[in-house]
């Protein structure tokens, strides 16, 4: 405000009015003192319930319990992590909130003061005045809300702050104490089978174990479900709407012969045939994606609930004589679920693991006896299961023996390890089996064929789509394998130590990890300009009503801005500055000027075509001596098929250098020309009008321009004539103009009018004196044959 400046009285008191409504309506929109209070007991509440529970685990030495207890720990510190999280970003969302109010009522407070200053100044009265200072007065005490508002988050912030610190310290610690058992896997002991006190009855009860499995794991799980609630919710709609779409679809007859992607539909059909099993495999699936900070229990009720429907896929899958190795590994799921609820120093857990140890080894050996003499057949694929299948031996046998003397860390980590393995792949090869099915039934169905794009690539999409699926599959069961044995931080540790690393070439300094990023976003970006292209040509743009060969300009057009745009983008993420990038683009201009002006040219040359467009795709032409068909317009040349089958590649230059004749730039109509002669005998008129007559009876003859018959020349034997007609399809011309030579001869024919062909008349003239024999001897003598 200039205090200058005349202040209209009525205009203050009309403003005050307004700054008190707008004051108020701003402390109305704020959280009020008792919904912040609420907020604040709830917060007080949770931070009292995890630092309690953090106090009583400080007490408990950590590195007596085991790995079991460890991660059951460190999944709930992960799950109160997470709510403190949630609820720290909406404290820190009310705070800057009130913040931001406050800094608005605080400019608006300035403000008022400088009128209540220019008001004295002025004097305008006690009204004004006091109008003015009921504005500043509102103003203070919605500041002063706000502050004891801000004041209270900011204090409930702070003690989550502590509390989240705490926590990530604990975290911490007990990641390190896990590090360091499973680093002990080979030195930490337990007694052997035989030094086992079997007298002592505490070493056989299982009540112990029951109560800590209802007061620990029944109330982990009871209270994670209550916080996820709305998503098991929906989790269970989802379940039953698959069991609903896969009823439906194994209804759908499915049918196959030896074409590319027959496996996949013959297996899905299989997978089909058992929809309920099938949907809950996919339902619980999603369980990895659904949930987080899931606790053991929850994961494992998961694995419980998928071995029944994985069982029944696979017996429906495989053959009768496999069916045996499907039991045992839902055998080894089910006795693992039992043992991992048992102290390790029960009796019952050791023999557990016995009993695991003996039906893995079983399996594995039954497997090589039965099916040795048909895998060696196969050579690599034989060679290589066999070896994995001996190593496993080598690993069970270690594991048992380990349980026999004592080292059952070693034990649990090689048995479960190859049962979770075992598990992982059969369902991951379940699901990679019905996601590459569904593909190639769709690709292969009525639907996928009224595109395009799928119609002219079924064969390479029936290839490649299964290939990068079966590759995605693949990453995933090598990211479960490494989380199974542990190894997913050190390996990614490791990777990321060595993309990192900086190499330095003289002043240049790079990293693996860098490199990388640009190829791989280079070859992205190539390869999604393809695709895009050509379903912007062969489908999207192809069904709109556009100027031919516009499609493929746009289509072009948007692959080499996707090219551009990666190209940027991978020097962006690989570090490269814009400014070198100037300096390098810079160097090849003087490139180009010396020794890449020819590629320049065409470069430039196939812009050009595509932006003007003086050709199209499919426009007939001629450069030079060449005549043909466009059947592309690259960016450095252009394709061109002639009339006898050949494809030439032209560089663009000489198709906007050189003079070029298209016979189709504006449409496809071309005049056809017929000579024909008649009998001198025959009338003329008569000649014209039923030549008129057939030209206008024929469909490939347009009326605009009209077709017209011109008497050109008396010839030396006929009458000479010239039809002169257009056609609108180009592309038949010279097919149609051989059919009007045949209709022209037979109309004339029918009408009576000959065709003559050339005639000369030869005279013979006599001079009257007649010669004897031996002179015509005489005048050929001098001939010669």
């Amino acid at each position: 405000l200039n205090t200058k400046e005349t202040i209209n009285i009525v205009d203050i008191s009309k403003q005050s009015s307004e700054a008190i409504l707008d004051t108020r309506q701003i402390e109305g929109r704020l959280i009020s003192r008792k919904e912040l209070l609420k907020k604040k007991r709830k917060v007080d509440s949770l931070i009292n319930v995890i630092d309690l529970q953090i106090r009583k685990d400080k007490k408990v030495d950590l590195r007596s319990e085991e790995i079991r207890k460890l991660q059951t720990n460190l999944i709930f510190l992960q799950q109160e992590q997470s709510i403190i999280g949630k609820e720290k970003d909406e404290l820190s969302v009310i705070l800057n909130n009130l913040v931001e109010n406050k800094n608005i009522l605080s400019k608006k407070r300035t403000h008022w003061l400088n009128i209540k200053e220019a008001v004295k100044e002025k004097k305008m009265g006690k009204a004004t005045e006091k109008s003015v200072y009921a504005v500043i007065s509102t103003l203070n005490s919605t500041l002063l809300s706000i502050s004891r508002l801000s004041n209270m988050t900011m204090g409930m912030t702070g003690n989550i702050s502590s509390l989240e610190l705490e926590i990530s310290a604990r975290v911490s610690e007990i990641n390190n104490v896990m590090k360091q058992k499973q680093g002990e896997l080979l030195s930490a002991k337990q007694k052997s089978l035989f030094a086992l006190d079997y007298t002592n009855n505490k070493n056989w009860a299982i009540s112990e174990t029951l109560s800590q499995f209802y007061k620990v794991d029944l109330k982990n799980l009871k209270n994670y479900i209550s916080l996820n609630i709305e998503i098991l919710i929906f989790h269970i709609l989802l379940i039953i709407i698959l069991i609903i779409v896969f009823f439906k679809l194994s209804k759908t007859a499915i049918t196959f012969n030896r074409e590319t992607g027959w496996l996949y539909k013959k297996l899905l059909k299989q997978v089909l045939a058992r929809p309920i099993s099938a949907a809950l495999i996919v339902g619980l699936f999603l369980s990895v994606i659904l949930y987080t900070n899931q606790p053991l229990i929850f994961g494992d009720l998961v694995l419980f609930l998928a071995i029944t429907p994985m069982v029944i896929l696979l017996t429906g899958i495989f053959e009768s004589h496999f069916r045996i190795y499907i039991y045992a590994l839902a055998i080894v799921l089910l006795t693992r679920l039992i043992y991992s609820y048992f102290p390790a120093t029960n009796i019952f857990s050791r023999y557990l693991l016995l009993f695991i140890a003996i039906v893995e080894l079983s399996a594995v050996i039954g497997y090589i006896i039965q099916f040795k003499s048909l895998m060696l057949k196969q050579k690599k694929t034989g060679r290589l299961v066999f070896g994995i299948a001996y190593f496993a031996i080598l690993l069970i046998i270690t594991g048992l023996v380990g349980n026999i003397f004592g080292k059952v860390m070693l034990t649990r980590y090689l048995l479960f390890s190859l049962a979770g393995i075992a598990f992982i792949t059969f369902l991951i090869i379940l699901t990679d089996i019905m996601v590459n099915g569904f593909l190639v039934l769709f690709i292969n169905s009525k639907l996928a064929n009224k595109s395009n794009f799928v119609r002219k690539n079924r064969i390479n999409l029936l290839r490649k789509i299964p290939r990068f699926f079966n590759f995605i599959a693949a990453l995933i069961l090598g990211y479960y394998i490494l989380k199974i044995l542990g190894w997913y931080n050190a390996v990614i540790g490791s990777v990321n130590v060595a993309l990192t690393h900086q190499y330095n070439i003289g002043s240049v300094t790079f990293t693996w990890g860098r490199l990388f990023i640009f190829v791989f976003v280079i070859w992205l970006s190539v390869f999604l300009a393809k695709i895009i292209r050509a379903v912007l040509e062969e489908d999207i743009l192809d069904k709109v009503d556009m100027e031919e060969g516009l499609p493929h300009t746009i289509a072009m057009m948007a692959r080499y801005a996707l090219i551009t745009f990666g190209v940027l983008f991978a020097m962006s993420a690989a570090g490269v500055p814009l400014n070198d990038f100037a300096i390098i683009c810079g160097a090849m201009s003087v490139g180009i000027g010396f020794g890449l002006q020819n590629i320049f040219n065409n470069l430039v040359s196939g812009l050009i075509l595509l932006f003007e467009r003086p050709i199209k795709i499919g426009d007939t032409i001629e450069v030079g001596t060449l005549t043909g068909t466009v059947r592309s317009i690259g960016i450095r040349a252009s394709n061109i098929r002639t009339f006898d089958g050949a494809e030439i590649i032209v560089p663009n230059g000489n198709l906007i250098s050189n003079e070029v004749i298209n016979w189709t730039l504006s449409d496809k109509r071309r005049r056809i020309e017929i000579l024909v002669g008649v009998s001198y005998d025959a009338d003329p008129r008569q000649v014209k009008e039923v030549l008129l007559d057939l030209l206008k009876k024929e469909e490939d003859v347009v009326d605009d321009p009209a077709p017209a018959v011109f008497f050109i020349e008396f010839g030396e034997s006929s009458l000479s004539f010239r039809i002169l007609f257009w056609t609108s399809d180009y592309s038949r011309w010279y097919r149609i103009r051989s059919e009007m030579y045949y209709k022209v001869f037979d109309t004339l024919k029918a009408a009576g009018i000959t065709i003559p062909y050339p005639q000369m008349d030869v005279h013979f003239r006599s001079t009257g004196k007649r010669k004897s024999s031996k002179e015509y001897e005489q005048d050929n003598s001098d001939l010669t044959v």
